[in-house]
């Protein structure tokens, strides 16, 4: 671990450590029985800065993007594979050739770091900075991905897929003007729409939210601060003064037909699902406070505070909103049923938080009941740490948890990390299957699954 020079000692140890190169193992050690209906391919992205010296203030939003990848097909774990998602950054780095497709957009380097997504056939690592990088699917980087010339503006790293109509949704948001942009994306991977959102500066929107008929923007006061991106590593702080309101358009709507509704300031970086309920949008997500801002142009993961499941109900006839707290577990990460996105599910997922050392620590895994409130844990073990837990839904069910969690768990003992798969109809209970993985997988951001569509396994 030598090579990376230049980080803090912080990140070069346990879940948090990079991994050096790239691998592919075949046919995987299992533990337990992995579900037949299983077949697909879960990804995982997040940062993970080659072995070089690292130039500048090291922010761990920012690193070189990873993607980890396991194919499962007919009860076995077919095979692992890591790629660094090859983009100019990761190229002038190297000193090797910079890859292929339209020139990128953006202020700040593009490292391509925090989802990755499947839509209309494509596979799309993606970060706020630029366009998405496509991959094949060995994760091998085919290039930069722009809708056919169609997109030129920074992609956000949580587009929305509408299960029921195929549709592809996301926003893009930057320092400059136009601050704010929606795009709509049809089922065949056309982008159809673009639209320019009026706000009132550069805020940071990580994520959004939509219901069956709405979009829902977070204008909140983290903001843009060129200053803090060459001392601290990452261009966002809070300003008091900025305000905080979330803004509700149809789907079909433009700028004109947002309206604005003033709530408490405070951060949401993710949001856990949003619906209709009558003429009320209902909002989930969890709440930090405004001390979380103060630390991610530092040590983001020294931020001493974490985030708890709010709900926001906005009234859109009497124009009023209703904030309050669903529960005091603090987490991040939160997932539902990717079918049910947008309406009025009673399921949600998460990861635990906690501080150790100084640091915040992910720990297991969290299930809700939405509707009341109430949640249980999947432990993964002392000392272990779970990463996002993706849902993955039967084929062949019907109820809202009838399939599985899937998540990479790094055990500290043997230094590499384990893929667990979870009924999560019976989710405290062990796991279904445990897929023993070679190496370890850093903690890092968002995945997907992929589930097969042909008829050859590759």
């Amino acid at each position: 671990m030598t090579a990376f020079t230049g980080i803090p000692s912080t990140y070069l140890s346990d879940a948090l450590a990079p991994v050096a190169s790239e691998r592919t193992d075949w046919h995987l050690p299992v533990t337990g029985s992995i579900p037949p209906a299983l077949d697909g391919l879960y990804l995982r992205n997040g940062p993970n800065p080659p072995p070089v010296p690292y130039d500048g203030p090291y922010h761990w939003f920012l690193p070189d993007g990873m993607v980890h990848g396991v194919r499962i097909c007919d009860g076995r774990a077919l095979w692992y594979r890591n790629r660094w998602v090859r983009t100019d950054a990761l190229a002038d780095k190297l000193s090797v050739p910079r890859p292929g497709g339209p020139p990128d957009v953006g202020l700040l380097p593009n490292t391509s770091n925090t989802s990755v997504i499947e839509h209309a056939g494509h596979i799309l690592t993606l970060a706020e900075w630029g366009l998405p990088y496509e991959l094949d699917e060995e994760l091998d980087t085919v290039g930069r991905y722009d809708f056919d010339g169609r997109l030129r503006a920074p992609m956000t790293a949580h587009p929305k897929i509408d299960a029921r109509t195929g549709e592809m949704y996301f926003i893009s948001f930057g320092p400059l003007e136009p601050y704010l942009q929606y795009f709509v994306v049809d089922a065949a991977g056309t982008l159809t729409r673009s639209e320019i959102i009026d706000v009132k500066g550069p805020s940071l929107m990580h994520d959004w939210a939509m219901t069956e008929n709405h979009v829902l923007f977070f204008d909140l006061p983290v903001v843009f601060d060129a200053a803090h991106l060459t001392t601290a590593g990452f261009p966002y702080r809070w300003d008091d003064t900025y305000g905080a309101r979330i803004g509700v358009m149809p789907k079909s709507g433009t700028s004109s037909d947002v309206r604005w509704f003033e709530v408490e300031p405070c951060v949401i970086i993710h949001s856990l699902n949003a619906f209709e309920d009558g003429s009320t949008i209902v909002l989930k997500a969890p709440r930090y406070s405004e001390q979380v801002a103060g630390k991610w142009s530092a040590d983001v993961l020294s931020i001493g505070v974490g985030a708890t499941l709010h709900r926001w109900r906005i009234d859109l006839l009497a124009n009023t909103v209703r904030e309050d707290q669903l529960d005091d577990r603090t987490f991040d990460f939160p997932k539902v049923n990717p079918e049910l996105l947008g309406t009025a599910c009673h399921v949600g997922y998460g990861v635990a938080t906690a501080y150790r050392d100084g640091h915040m620590r992910f720990g297991s895994l969290l299930k809700w009941d939405l509707n009341t409130g109430a949640s249980c844990t999947h432990d993964v073990g002392p000392g272990r740490s779970a990463s996002e837990g993706t849902f993955v839904p039967n084929p062949s069910g019907s109820a809202e948890d009838n399939g599985w969690v899937l998540s990479y768990v790094y055990d500290p003992a043997r230094d590499a990390s384990d893929l667990i798969v979870i009924d999560a109809a019976d989710f405290t209970g062990p796991p279904q299957a445990v897929i023993e993985l070679p190496q370890r997988v850093p903690q890092g951001f968002h995945g997907c699954w992929i589930p097969h569509r042909g008829e050859s396994t590759p």
